[in-house]
């Protein structure tokens, strides 16, 4: 990381990790709203609408498991009165 890196991360109150997270949720989350649709869109092919099922069930499990750490993060961050790490 470079020093100007450096500098600006201590005056944001998250570190690149947790916004990170934040991120992939939000966009996975964006991603399961589209699948409704393409899920509609492939009523009449089972085969393609059992790997839509496939994929969502999966997003979703990913969704669960990234939630779980960023509230790990949070709360680490918040019991050693911490906001950025780099």
């Amino acid at each position: 990381m470079n020093q100007q890196s450096a500098s600006s991360s201590k005056n944001f109150p998250i570190d690149n990790l947790v916004y990170d997270l934040m991120m992939i949720i939000a966009k996975k989350s964006k991603g399961l709203k589209a699948m409704e649709q393409y899920l509609q869109d492939a009523q009449n092919n089972q085969r393609v609408r059992d790997s839509f099922e496939k994929i969502r069930k999966q997003d979703e499990e990913c969704i669960r498991e990234l939630t779980r750490h960023l509230g790990f993060l949070v709360s680490q961050q918040q019991s050693t009165g911490g906001g950025a790490s780099r």
